[in-house]
């Protein structure tokens, strides 16, 4: 039997060319992720360029800065309206920053997770445990911004 028409050596040729295909399909799925992702960069760059846009995030910047400074109860608020803006809205979480206020720091975790459920968070119960948690090492993450070389 000739080598070429063998059912192995045929067999051996689809599996070649089948993996040929997987790795020019694996090849054009990397080239358009790189061309999404150096796309994504220029927009970024593009909007970062634009005046309004740039005065608001290095204002946000200098926020974040003069937080290190602050006093305890302010650097809490921040960190959870990080918690509470995650995956959910900034606006509204800001709403519910201002609402609870203070209580941030005190309020039980049940008390805690029915105001943020009245106040329309998304994940009530989770972030509370967050906040709770964050709350219970403020000290630690006091400490180590205080521990931080400003760059």
């Amino acid at each position: 039997m000739d080598v070429a028409h063998h059912p192995i050596h045929n067999h051996f040729l689809h599996i070649i060319k089948d993996a040929s295909k997987v790795m020019s399909f694996q090849s054009s799925l990397s080239l358009m992720e790189d061309n999404c992702f150096q796309k994504l960069l220029r927009d970024l760059r593009r909007i970062l360029m634009e005046d309004d846009v740039r005065r608001v995030v290095e204002a946000r910047i200098k926020e974040f800065e003069s937080l290190r400074n602050s006093p305890r109860k302010d650097l809490f608020r921040e960190l959870c309206f990080c918690i509470l803006a995650a995956n959910f809205n900034a606006e509204k979480a800001l709403r519910i920053i201002d609402k609870i206020g203070d209580n941030l720091l005190s309020l039980p975790k049940d008390e805690l997770t029915k105001s943020l459920k009245k106040l329309g968070h998304r994940f009530p119960k989770s972030r509370a445990e967050y906040i709770i948690h964050a709350r219970k090492n403020l000290d630690k993450l006091v400490e180590i911004l205080e521990t931080v070389d400003d760059e």
